[in-house]
């Protein structure tokens, strides 16, 4: 055998030269990477609701099973994962975990598309007549997105957004402009005029243009508004018959900032249910702010209303809510009057209304909730009812 021979056989055993070698364990090994990957488990779309809303902790339980997560959500304790189907037992059994829940697919249901009837229904054209065209409302539109270049819809690009990976907001599927033309079609001589003309459309494409799309996209959307008190419908339409059910979200922003306020209001007669002929002074002082990090408000609340022997001080906050243009805030939460719980036995609730303006205005509801939720109101001056002495502050970023 040449002496230049890259082998040599003794005893019948080859010896390979090292570079030979090498080629052959890189071949090994990247066999055995495939097979490796080719046998990772398939993982399944869930949604996981939580005792609280889900942080770092709750987002590394997640992973600790093995799951990749899309979304965490604020204003349900609650996110988006794929999790490996044999892990999901486990997952249910943490003592953090309310719910695990599949994330399916919502799909587009056929409906007229050439028939402007319920806009006549309603009657909008009367509202219309009467000068009323929706200016300065804002409806978020959840669908399949919109026509970007239909003569007859606009609609805000800063309050819009596709949750459809690899789509754009423009509709592929039709759906959606003709929801969009329904509440918003333009006034401009040109096809048909929506209920709302004058109203701003925001666009949340959570269906893709095959008109289907997960749930766990359609609940990210509605996470994705500004800040601000909302009524949120939902309606259900399975070609026979259509029902519709509405509620109220709250969306907040704990960095948006904070409100304090102090000072007097001159209570009107009819404010306190009770003896409904009371009217007078009324004091007030609060402040409400999110520290770093928690998902609820800190701060107090006290207000007396000297005729009615009326003195309300919280206990608790659930929620506040700063605008986008630092005008307003909202915040609800709990306390006692004099002291007291109510005849349940269980704080009584409030709202509270402050507007940083000129003039400053203030408006404060307290009420009582039997054990199936039934209201019974103590004190509730009704407006946005301008101070009579004071300050109301809204202090947001700069």
């Amino acid at each position: 055998m040449s002496s230049n021979s890259h082998s040599t056989s003794t005893g019948g055993r080859w010896k390979l030269s090292l570079p030979i070698a090498l080629m052959l364990m890189a071949v090994l090994f990247s066999s055995v990477t495939a097979t490796a990957r080719d046998q990772e488990p398939a993982k399944v779309k869930v949604l996981i609701a939580f005792s609280q809303q889900p942080g770092p902790a709750e987002q590394a339980l997640v992973r600790g099973f093995g799951g990749s997560i899309k979304y965490t959500y604020h204003l349900v304790p609650a996110l988006a994962a794929a999790v490996p189907e044999a892990a999901l037992n486990g997952l249910r059994l943490s003592p953090r975990v309310v719910a695990v829940e599949p994330d399916l697919e919502a799909h587009v249901i056929d409906a007229e598309l050439d028939s402007v009837w319920g806009v006549k229904r309603i009657g909008a054209g009367t509202i219309h007549a009467q000068g009323n065209l929706g200016a300065g409302v804002k409806v978020g539109i959840l669908y399949t997105g919109i026509d970007l270049d239909h003569p007859d819809l606009a609609y805000d690009p800063s309050c819009s957004a596709s949750f459809v990976t690899g789509e754009t907001l423009d509709d592929g599927h039709s759906h959606g402009t003709h929801v969009a033309g329904t509440i918003a079609g333009l006034d401009n001589d040109s096809g048909v005029v929506g209920v709302a003309p004058g109203a701003t459309l925001c666009i949340y494409k959570v269906l893709s243009n095959s008109g289907s799309g997960d749930y766990s996209d359609i609940i990210a959307a509605m996470t994705y508004t500004d800040a601000g008190i909302y009524d949120v419908c939902l309606t259900v339409d399975d070609g026979l018959a259509q029902d519709m059910a509405c509620t109220i979200a709250v969306v907040y922003d704990p960095d948006a900032g904070f409100v304090t306020g102090g000072g007097w209001i001159d209570s009107p007669a009819g404010a306190y249910v009770p003896v409904a002929n009371l009217a007078g002074k009324a004091n007030f002082g609060f402040v409400s702010k999110y520290k770093k990090g928690k998902t609820t408000p800190d701060g107090q609340t006290e207000f007396q209303f000297h005729a009615a022997d009326l003195n309300f001080h919280s206990s608790s906050y659930d929620w506040l809510v700063v605008t986008q243009n630092g005008a307003n805030a909202q915040f609800k939460g709990e306390g006692t009057i004099n002291g007291a719980l109510n005849s349940n036995s269980n704080p009584y609730k409030f709202m509270l209304w402050a507007g940083d303006d000129d003039p400053d205005t203030f408006r404060i509801k307290i009420w009582e909730e039997d054990d199936i939720g039934n209201e019974t109101v103590i004190y509730d001056n009704g407006f946005d009812q301008a101070i009579a002495g004071g300050s109301i502050v809204i202090h947001t970023k700069k």
